[in-house]
């Protein structure tokens, strides 16, 4: 099995009942990746023993929340590319291999991402996505963070709103490749479920300040 240069950060906060299903998905890789990283952000829930378990490096996160727990996996990963899965969805198996297929074909890229399908706990239909800037979806050069910066570790569930803001806003090259990558599971406890007001809020917060922001330069 042909192994790629490429670190899976998986952020993860009480994770235990889906992570097993998502550290799968990542070892069922076409090609294998170099390192699974998993970013504890304050468990209350058997996920570190569950990490230990299933033999994968786990790490505590030096702040709170999701942003930080990325972050950190960010700075500990030393490989050319990087992806990211959250714990509760999972990968298509050739999602890495084409990804870097991609880049490598394609020097000038900072990234590429793909095709994201939402699989319903409650039994609805599966819904398929175009390419979308999902993290879960992508892969990204590492340099890409020398160029655009690290993730706002400001509270909130936006948090990839507000970064690919900012690589638009730097006129860096990224792009879609028209391929399954993520399949992202929704259910009652997603952030944008249980507080959905919230997280409208934090969206339009976000989007507010991008605007201001492109205005003041």
């Amino acid at each position: 099995m042909n192994q790629a240069d490429c670190t899976a950060i998986i952020a993860v906060k009480n994770g235990v009942n889906f992570l097993a299903e998502a550290v799968a998905s990542v070892r069922a890789q076409t090609s294998q990746l170099s390192k699974i990283l998993v970013v504890d952000d304050h468990s209350e829930d058997e996920t570190v023993s569950l990490c230990r378990d299933l033999d994968i490096e786990c790490i505590p996160s030096n702040g709170n929340g999701q942003a930080a727990a990325l972050n950190m996996g960010i700075k500990k990963s030393e490989t050319e590319y990087i992806a990211f899965l959250d714990h509760d969805d999972w990968w298509d198996s050739e999602k890495t291999k084409l990804q870097i297929e991609f880049l490598k074909a394609n020097p000038l890229s900072f990234g590429v991402y793909s095709r994201v399908t939402n699989v319903y706990s409650d039994g609805s239909p599966q819904v398929i996505f175009p390419a979308s800037r999902a993290f879960g979806s992508s892969i990204l050069r590492r340099n890409i963070f020398e160029e655009v910066g690290y993730i706002d570790e400001s509270p909130t569930n936006v948090i990839v709103i507000g970064w690919w803001a900012e690589v638009a806003k730097s006129k860096i090259q990224v792009d879609s490749l028209d391929v399954p990558a993520l399949f992202r599971r929704i259910h009652s406890d997603n952030f944008g479920v249980v507080n959905k007001v919230l997280a409208e809020d934090n969206l339009m917060r976000i989007l507010r300040a991008k605007i201001q922001s492109g205005k003041e330069t």
